[in-house]
């Protein structure tokens, strides 16, 4: 949805308000939104594993970018997130497998690198991962999660952002803390719904893995 059709949510409320302001805040809400609630999670598209090659690059849909990298693997085979103060004990046990079983996330998640060096691993074989995301800085559309689910909290969190600015035609102390009360509500409730469906459909591995460094 592009940015541009949040605004009639949003500027009634807020008189004298520039797009180009009301843009910018939204962007930032709709990121805190999606960094505390992790709504935005997405099968990312397959990636070829290709034999002696370890560092990989990870694709996000346009306007996105990697937030936390939820799940890894390989056919059926889970891959376990590692830190390089554990990687020699954890290749020590690994030693002749032919497909990687760990994995570590780049700083700037922009790629993951895995362990042990793929070697003999069958042609097709893929790598594949359950990637959180979250808006670019400078995105000119948010994700439909946000706009079909989510677009009153969202707004609400604009609202209360810009009406807390003080001395402006918009300001309005007395409603900041009650949207802010409603943004707040919606990331929990984004948070519960988000349990549930995983509760529902499950997933390939016991519970959703966090960065490995």
């Amino acid at each position: 949805m592009k940015l541009d059709d949040f605004l009639p949510h949003l500027m009634v409320e807020l008189p004298g308000m520039t797009d180009p302001l009301v843009k910018q805040t939204l962007r930032r809400l709709a990121i805190e939104f999606c960094q505390r609630s992790q709504v935005w999670q997405e099968v990312a598209e397959p990636i070829l594993l290709v034999n002696g090659q370890s560092e990989y690059d990870l694709e996000a849909p346009i306007d996105a970018q990697v937030y936390l990298l939820l799940d890894v693997w390989t056919g059926m085979h889970p891959l376990i997130p590692v830190t390089v103060q554990r990687l020699s004990v954890e290749l020590t046990q690994d030693q002749g497998s032919a497909e990687p079983t760990h994995y570590r996330v780049s700083a700037d998640r922009q790629s993951l690198t895995v362990y042990p060096l793929p070697q003999g691993v069958t042609t097709g074989t893929t790598l594949q991962a359950k990637v959180c995301y979250v808006p670019k800085s400078l995105a000119s559309t948010l994700p439909d999660v946000l706009s079909e689910r989510y677009l009153m909290a969202v707004c609400a969190g604009v609202k209360a952002s810009l009406m807390a600015m003080p001395g402006q035609p918009w300001s309005n102390p007395a409603l900041t803390g009650y949207y802010k009360a409603q943004f707040d509500e919606g990331v929990v409730n984004a948070k519960i719904e988000l349990q549930y469906d995983t509760a529902i459909s499950g997933t390939i591995t016991v519970a959703p893995r966090a960065f490995g460094f």
